[in-house]
């Protein structure tokens, strides 16, 4: 959801902290205990087999259902069950930031 959907519909007066929209910093990509702080992605890449090495390095196995595949800060390459494009735009929002 981008800030603007977010803050619809909010006065401009502050409200209790309750009210302000929180961003997640995290996300899920869509495997059992794989999710990642936002601020360690580097690049999200439509999935290929040729990258199947990568993920086995990092992820130990190449799970069924991968979509694209994120790189890290670090090197790492974590497969993930969401499209490229949906991660990618989730990437973006996280980076514009609430302010």
């Amino acid at each position: 959801m981008s800030l603007t959907r977010a803050l619809e519909g909010c006065s401009e007066e502050p409200g209790p902290v309750w009210q302000i929209p929180q961003v997640m910093d995290t996300i899920w990509l869509g495997y059992d205990g794989l999710d990642l702080p936002l601020r360690e992605i580097a690049a999200v890449l439509l999935y290929q087999p040729a990258l199947d090495g990568r993920i086995l390095l990092t992820f130990g196995s190449v799970p069924r259902g991968v979509l694209a595949v994120v790189v890290t800060e670090g090197g790492a390459y974590l497969p993930a069950r969401y499209s490229a494009e949906l991660l990618r735009r989730r990437w973006a929002e996280w980076r514009e930031g609430p302010f």
